[in-house]
């Protein structure tokens, strides 16, 4: 098996290597991997395997894609993109990335007329201003609010598509906030205060939260998230042939809960390590997220953690 990742320096995409190398393959009775190509700018960072090659570039490179695709796929991740502050003032270079390049790339692996399974990282972003629905369901409109989430539903649609004519075999997952993320300072206006507060309790740190504690999120570990990635590049097509986007699972969760079982986790009985200093707008806009259900997912396999517990203690066993 041949498995190309784009993004895979990025965040999931480095986590998803890590799993890939050390199982061999996608598992699951999935052929063997014999090859993953990854499209990146640096290699430093990266294992050093004899089944993993490296295509120096990135995903706007023509060059770059038509070496990585070369080989033939069986499977691709497609991480790559500007995320949405990027996407949102940096519109040009965002649109060369999210949208030119990888509409691009999607047309030359179809043209290659072997129809991979193609996994696509979408974004809940496609949903607009969560704060104003009730729910959030399958039968949910998208109604992006930001350029990001608009940049996902282009490539969503148009890889549903070549589904739907043959030329490719594509799923598309909307992605729930992952834990942990990497550190961010305390106050940061993004959403990574969620995973920035893990980091800073297991250090023994104090922490200023910039939402109150009934802002509400979605929440996956990250172990849970490379689980429910590879769960979909096995999947048999005929599965989720007729929805070709899901929503992922994950748990609808009060910040104040999961600092409670942060805390619960670490024994810090006392608490008082986290402080609450909402700042104006930044929960309405990114932490009043409310309930989820995710009946097409559930009903293929896909999960979430089960429990706040589950969810803290996958978390902290992440950050080294």
């Amino acid at each position: 098996m041949r498995i190309i990742l784009t993004g895979g320096t990025g965040f999931l995409g480095r986590a998803l290597v890590d799993r890939l190398l050390a199982q061999g393959g996608l598992g699951g009775g999935a052929a063997d991997m014999a090859e993953l190509v990854l499209i990146a700018r640096r290699a430093e960072d990266l294992p050093t395997d004899p089944r993993l090659r490296i295509v120096p570039g990135d995903i706007r490179d023509p060059s770059a894609r038509r070496e990585a695709i070369a080989g033939g796929a069986d499977c691709v991740f497609h991480f790559a993109s500007m995320m949405a502050k990027a996407a949102e003032t940096e519109r040009s270079a965002a649109y060369d990335v999210n949208i030119a390049a990888s509409l691009a790339f999607m047309n030359e692996l179809r043209d290659t007329g072997t129809g991979p399974r193609v996994v696509y990282a979408s974004s809940i972003g496609v949903y607009g201003d969560a704060a104003k629905l009730d729910r959030i369901d399958d039968s949910t409109t998208p109604l992006p609010t930001i350029s990001y989430g608009s940049d996902k539903l282009i490539n969503e649609t148009y890889l549903s598509d070549l589904s739907r004519r043959g030329e490719l075999d594509g799923i598309s997952l909307r992605l729930p906030a992952c834990l942990p993320r990497p550190r961010v300072p305390d106050d940061s206006p993004s959403p990574d205060f969620a995973s920035s507060v893990f980091h800073a309790l297991k250090a023994g740190d104090r922490f200023r939260m910039p939402v109150s504690p009934a802002a509400a999120m979605w929440f996956l570990s990250l172990p849970c998230f490379i689980d429910n990635l590879m769960h979909a590049a096995r999947l048999p097509a005929p599965a989720y042939a007729g929805r070709r986007v899901l929503q992922l699972p994950a748990l609808h969760m009060s910040v104040g809960d999961l600092v409670a079982g942060i805390e619960e986790a670490l024994g810090l009985q006392d608490g008082g390590r986290v402080s609450w200093h909402p700042q104006p707008g930044l929960e309405e806009r990114l932490a009043r997220f409310p309930p989820l259900f995710t009946p097409a997912a559930d009903a293929l396999g896909f999960v979430h953690d089960g429990d706040r517990a589950t969810l803290v203690r996958r978390t902290l066993a992440a950050i080294r």
